[in-house]
């Protein structure tokens, strides 16, 4: 017998099976499931401020819509900043606000430089001659600086109704 040449006992090379991609490592799952966290709260957050900012951009527009040259005018800004500050308050916190304690409210919320104008302006609605065009102007601007203010919406801590107290 003769013996076979080393290149005859040779075989074809058998190639390993294909790696697939499924399932895929744990770290990658782990890395997955934090983004669509990230992604679940940054959505979340967007409608929740979006939802927030619904009734003051109302608000601004309903300010704009108004006859700046109504002799009720001043009747009708306070009403809408009444009605924003029920959209963001309880009934019972804000309703029952009026005269010292509104105006006190509304300082709250604007910059350092404007309190106490735009109440000021306000309570010129009792009056008989009620507010001049400049008056107007002013009180258009502070009610605008009130609505887009970035401060949030809270009570005063010294207008806070006491704990217990009925409030109609």
């Amino acid at each position: 017998m003769t013996p076979q040449s080393p290149l005859a006992q040779m075989q074809d090379i058998m190639l390993p099976e294909p790696i697939h991609n499924w399932p895929i490592a744990y770290g990658y799952w782990i890395v997955l499931a934090i983004i669509i966290t990230v992604l679940c709260y940054l959505i979340l957050a967007w409608r929740k401020k979006r939802r927030l900012n619904a009734a003051k951009k109302q608000t601004l527009t309903l300010l704009n819509q108004l006859n700046d040259s109504a002799a009720d005018y001043p009747q009708q800004v306070n009403a809408l900043l009444k009605r924003l500050a029920l959209s963001y308050l309880p009934r019972e916190q804000v309703a029952n606000l009026s005269g010292a304690k509104w105006t006190e409210f509304l300082d709250a919320r604007m910059a350092p430089a404007q309190q106490g104008q735009l109440g000021k302006l306000l309570n010129m609605r009792y009056q008989k001659q009620g507010l001049n065009t400049e008056q107007t102007v002013q009180l258009k601007q502070l009610a605008t600086s009130y609505i887009t203010s970035k401060t949030t919406f809270t009570i005063p801590t010294d207008i806070k109704p006491k704990q217990g107290a009925k409030l109609c």
